[in-house]
């Protein structure tokens, strides 16, 4: 009797903490504003610590969806497997070793929860397709990805056309964590936030390495309250941009808002660091943009950091940007080419302001930096 009445108990404090985690989730009719808008100052990462170990106690073994005499050395294609297991489990736990996962990829629904442990990896199979993605979170709410291993198929893929194979890929998805992701070898980007009918909201990436990537370690091209943080890219090369992270919205439709970027470290990446690109946002219609970043890093990127700018002449119906791009404490050093990289017509931007900056091992100096900042209209403190 005793142990049916904490049996009991057990289930109720877990139906409790579920339905704490979803009362984070956005309402879709928007009348939910503190869901809309959760604090800036309270991360996905704070609420769902206490939650963890209870969740990954309950999560469904995914091995109990492979078919008898399934191999554990990634050689056999188990993904049609794995999606209806998906499909039909919102709390998983992903087998001890590694994956080989078909160019269909895995979708990740709303209320997921998709745990990586030790051992466990989703390799991407070798294709010639120039567009997919190894983990999709498609127009979900709610989703949770722990310590996800992806490879990507760079070095084998049977295509040469597109720039778009990505390790994760999240669009028009609200509140969704991704909590220490090592993504190497994508054949586009280790995690793209966009959009296709909707927009990204309340997206975070913390405690991540991303290596390796053909086009960018991370493409932000919408999201509102977007977190980066702890997180180390390296080696982005093969087709443009080619950059740690790039902030570049695709049309004036996208949202560029609330982004902030902390302790993140850029190494060798072929073009920059960090890349913000914002033309494509103009409109006629006034578009406020926020970006900050702070305590960046970047080492033997050819630039630790690239602002491009507009082609006045393509945008003369445009109203120049609102809002404001801050960059705290960046530290640049041993930088190929040089610490900061220019291009265009910057009128049109948001106030820009650089403060704090530290150049190291470089022809360039501080008031070489400042002097091409002055020419574009960016303040430096």
């Amino acid at each position: 009797m005793k142990k049916n009445i904490l049996s009991i108990l057990v289930i109720l404090i877990i139906l409790i903490s579920l339905t704490f985690i979803a009362n984070f989730s956005c309402s879709q009719n928007g009348k939910n504003a503190q869901n809309e808008n959760l604090s800036q100052d309270v991360s996905l990462d704070d609420i769902l610590q206490d939650d963890e170990k209870v969740m990954a106690q309950m999560a469904f073994d995914v091995t109990k969806c492979l078919p008898k005499g399934y191999v554990i050395d990634a050689s056999v294609d188990y993904t049609d497997s794995i999606r209806k297991c998906l499909n039909k489990n919102k709390i998983v736990m992903m087998p001890s070793f590694p994956l080989l996962i078909s160019e269909k990829g895995l979708n990740v629904s709303s209320g997921a929860r998709v745990f990586f442990q030790d051992g466990s990896s989703l390799i991407m199979k070798a294709n010639s397709l120039s567009n997919y993605a190894v983990l999709l979170v498609s127009n979900a709410n709610d989703v949770v990805i722990y310590s996800p291993v992806i490879v990507g198929d760079r070095d084998k893929h049977l295509g040469t056309s597109g720039e778009w194979g990505m390790g994760i890929s999240i669009k028009d998805s609200k509140n969704v964590y991704v909590k220490s992701p090592s993504i190497s070898n994508c054949w586009g980007d280790g995690i793209y936030i966009g959009k296709t009918t909707g927009n990204s909201t309340n997206i975070e990436i913390s405690d991540g390495k991303i290596d390796n990537c053909r086009r960018n370690g991370i493409s932000i091209c919408d999201g509102r309250n977007v977190k980066i943080q702890n997180t180390i890219i390296s080696n982005s090369n093969g087709t443009l941009p080619m950059c740690g992270i790039d902030i570049e919205p695709n049309d004036s439709i996208a949202n560029i808002d609330s982004i902030k970027i902390s302790n993140v470290t850029t190494l060798n990446n072929s073009n920059g660091g960090i890349l913000i690109a914002l033309n494509y946002i103009l409109s006629k219609k006034e578009k406020k943009v926020g970006i900050e970043i702070n305590n960046h890093i970047d080492d033997g990127s050819n630039y630790g950091f690239i602002l491009y700018g507009f082609n006045s002449s393509s945008y003369p119906y445009a109203t120049p940007l609102k809002g404001s791009i801050i960059v705290n404490s960046p530290v640049w050093k041993n930088n190929k080419i040089q610490p900061v990289g220019t291009g265009g017509v910057y009128k049109m931007s948001p106030q820009t302001i650089f403060n704090n900056i530290q150049i190291i091992n470089s022809s360039k100096k501080i008031e070489d930096v400042k002097l091409l900042l002055s020419k574009i209209n960016v303040s430096v403190n």
